[in-house]
C-alpha cells in the first residue's frame, strides 16, 4: 500500500479532507504529531503549547508537569506566555485565580432578592424563597423557624 494509506483508508496528508494539521478544540490549538509522547490515543495530536514549551525547555515534559498560559489566552502559545507547573500547582492556582459566579433570583413569596454564591462541591440546590418562614407559606404553612405561629405582618 502507498505511504499515509491504512486499511485502504487514507490519512494525514493524504487524506481529502487534510488542513495542515493543525486544529483548535476546547480552546487550544492542537497539532497532528502520532509520535509524541503527549500525543492523544484517539487521534494522534497534541496541544501545541506543550510543543513549544518542550522547545523552550529543551525538554520533553515531565508525566507530572503542565502547560500554563500566563495570560489566561489559550491561543496564545508564545515562548514567553508558557510556563511548567505540575499537576498541583496548576490546579491549586486555577482554584485560586476563579472568578466568583453571583446569582440573583427573586423570592416568589414576597419578592425580595436572594443572593447566593454557586458552591465549589457540585451545583447547589435551586431556592425559589428566601427563608423559612417564606418557604413554609408557600408549602401551605404559617410557622417560623421555630415551628410557631409567624407574625403575618412580617413580609407584607
Amino acid at each position: 500500500m502507498p505511504r499515509g494509506v491504512h486499511n485502504g483508508f487514507r490519512r494525514g496528508a493524504q487524506h481529502a479532507c487534510w488542513k495542515g494539521g493543525r486544529r483548535v478544540s476546547s480552546g487550544y490549538l492542537w497539532m497532528y504529531w502520532p509520535g509524541h509522547h503527549r500525543a492523544t490515543l484517539s487521534g494522534c495530536y497534541v496541544k501545541h503549547a506543550v510543543v513549544v514549551l518542550e522547545e523552550k525547555l529543551g525538554r520533553p515534559l515531565e508525566p507530572w508537569e503542565d502547560s500554563h498560559h500566563k495570560d489566561g489566552n489559550k491561543l496564545n502559545d508564545a515562548p514567553d506566555n508558557l510556563e511548567a507547573l505540575t499537576h498541583a500547582e496548576h490546579t491549586s492556582y486555577h482554584t485560586r485565580h476563579r472568578p466568583l459566579r453571583r446569582e440573583t433570583r427573586t423570592c416568589v413569596v414576597c419578592g425580595e432578592g436572594i443572593a447566593r454564591i454557586p458552591s465549589e462541591f457540585g451545583a447547589p440546590r435551586s431556592r425559589t424563597t428566601c427563608g423559612t418562614l417564606c418557604r413554609n407559606r408557600q408549602n401551605g404553612q404559617n410557622r417560623d423557624d421555630f415551628g410557631r405561629f409567624a407574625d403575618a405582618q412580617k413580609h407584607q
